[in-house]
């Protein structure tokens, strides 16, 4: 196969990382179950809903500032992301705490820390792995 050029630099097509959709299925599938126990009107959905939302989001930044994972959809997930980050802090500071007060914007933005640093960590010993496998 032929090397594709990014600026500049050599790109072999074998070793291109791609945008893994198991996660996000994961994500969507407890953020889904987080939306039913809020229709249903049950206890622990804004926990079910916090958590999906932040660990997708992490995982889709994580994927967006690295220019070999992106495409369309972690893009959009990015940005819908991101929007949802901005309606936290709309509503903690304009909307009398709708959808989620000071409490909910605090464990969303622990939850995307600590997913953030474990997913950075998880790539940085799969390329160091890669890295390791290809140069023996």
């Amino acid at each position: 196969m032929e090397e594709g050029i990014l600026d500049q630099e050599h790109i072999d097509p074998k070793n291109k990382a791609l945008f893994k959709t198991r996660p996000v299925i994961i994500w969507g599938i407890v953020l889904i179950l987080g939306i039913l126990f809020r229709i249903m009107h049950w206890p622990f959905a804004q926990v079910l809903i916090l958590i999906p939302t932040a660990g997708l989001q992490a995982y889709c930044i994580n994927g967006f500032i690295k220019p070999k994972e992106r495409n369309a959809l972690n893009t959009a997930l990015s940005l819908f992301g991101i929007l949802w980050l901005m309606t936290l802090i709309g509503g903690m500071l304009f909307n009398n705490g709708y959808p989620y007060n000071e409490k909910g914007l605090k464990a969303y933005v622990v939850v995307f820390i600590i997913y953030f640093i474990i997913y950075y960590f998880i790539d940085r010993a799969k390329e160091k792995r890669l890295n390791t496998t290809i140069n023996e």
